[in-house]
């Protein structure tokens, strides 16, 4: 991530990837969480214009909102910044099983796992938020382990 986030200058070359990086599991629940999450990311985009957020899934929805404002494209705090939020999905795995072209369906299954564990905030609160947090859904799959040579 540190070369992708150099080569894009969103980070200054001696930017540490890991001062970038914010676990959801970590974040508290409720007003506490939201306080939290509002610090933290600020802190971050501040000194790195780049932020990490592992498991975004994981976030409690009132946490979560906080999201909404620092993703807004007009009205963003921090300009010229990147934040790449990352999830893991069983239905990933369970549309690949199907046949279908997974690629297709990637934002449909995150923007459903978020509404979901995001619903407390309520449906105009969880559009707007979704919207913001799944404007570019990309997959990764791991490698098979018994690859054809070249």
């Amino acid at each position: 991530l540190h070369k992708a986030f150099t080569s894009a200058k969103l980070v200054e070359k001696s930017g540490q990837v890991e001062n970038m990086m914010l676990n959801a599991s970590h974040v508290p629940a409720g007003q506490e969480g939201h306080e939290y999450l509002q610090t933290k990311l600020s802190q971050i985009l501040s000194s790195y214009r780049a932020a990490v957020i592992h498991d975004v899934d994981k976030l409690q929805a009132q946490p979560a909102h906080v999201l909404q404002g620092i993703l807004d494209n007009s009205g963003a705090p921090y300009k010229n910044a990147g934040v790449v939020m990352t999830m893991e999905s069983a239905s990933v795995q369970d549309a690949s099983n199907s046949g279908k072209p997974v690629g297709c369906f990637l934002d449909e299954i995150a923007e459903n796992i978020l509404r979901q564990k995001w619903s407390d905030l309520g449906q105009d609160k969880v559009d707007a938020l979704v919207s913001r947090v799944t404007v570019a859904v990309a997959g990764i799959q791991a490698e098979p382990d018994n690859l054809a040579a070249c």
